[in-house]
């Protein structure tokens, strides 16, 4: 996927990233307006996603959580992090590595990510170098899921 977002270097950082607590489409976000696809999003308060979504890069910072229930997508240049105390809940179908991990991870050592829906196969990425703090798998459907070694 070739992207379309310009290269920007930030050196005020509060006054380029987006940052909210409500529902993604109603949220008061900093600066204005509902992010997209070439923005940087940072969530430090309670946020929930119910329509796809694509963003240059996402981190949930310590005490932000993330429910999404469709399909948020991270640019493939982009990163998506989850900091010390922050939260991601999956709650939709979609494929985790075209969509959420498409880009470089990087998770704290005490980040949860809760999984209460996926695409079906059990693989939250193909590959990953990153540590992971606590998964949590919430379904059952009889799926069969490996735990492989190196995560972290």
């Amino acid at each position: 996927m070739t992207s379309n977002c310009a290269t920007v270097t930030v050196t005020n950082y509060s006054a380029k990233t987006w940052v909210s607590g409500a529902t993604w489409s109603t949220a008061t976000w900093s600066p204005a307006g509902v992010p997209g696809a070439c923005d940087s999003v940072v969530i430090g308060g309670t946020v929930t996603n119910s329509s796809a979504t694509s963003v240059g890069s996402l981190t949930i910072v310590s005490g932000g959580s993330l429910t999404a229930s469709s399909a948020i997508t991270v640019n493939s240049a982009g990163y998506f992090t989850i900091n010390n105390g922050g939260t991601y809940t999956n709650s939709n179908s979609s494929a985790w590595s075209s969509t959420i991990f498409q880009g470089t991870e990087s998770f704290g050592a005490s980040s949860t990510i809760n999984v209460n829906s996926d695409d079906g196969n059990g693989n939250m990425t193909s590959s990953s170098s990153s540590n992971f703090g606590n998964v949590y798998y919430n379904i059952n459907s009889g799926a069969f899921y490996t735990v492989e070694s190196d995560f972290g």
